[in-house]
């Protein structure tokens, strides 16, 4: 009866452990994915602002 209750007791310590690996695993993931956000996020400013000087330009050579 005993070694059931050891294994049982094993079992959900192995459980926990991989909730926990797991739970890990996604924080992780969950912050690269802030971070890609962020740097996208960065990104897409930079470029609106070249977009928008284009756009200037553009519209300067059309004027003449």
């Amino acid at each position: 009866m005993m070694m059931v209750v050891v294994m049982m007791v094993m079992m959900m310590v192995m459980m926990m452990m991989i909730m926990m690996m797991i739970m890990m695993m996604m924080m992780v993931m969950m912050m690269m994915m802030m971070m890609m956000m962020m740097m996208m996020m960065m990104m897409m400013r930079r470029r609106r602002r070249r977009r928008r000087r284009r756009r200037k330009s553009g519209l300067l050579l059309k004027g003449t």
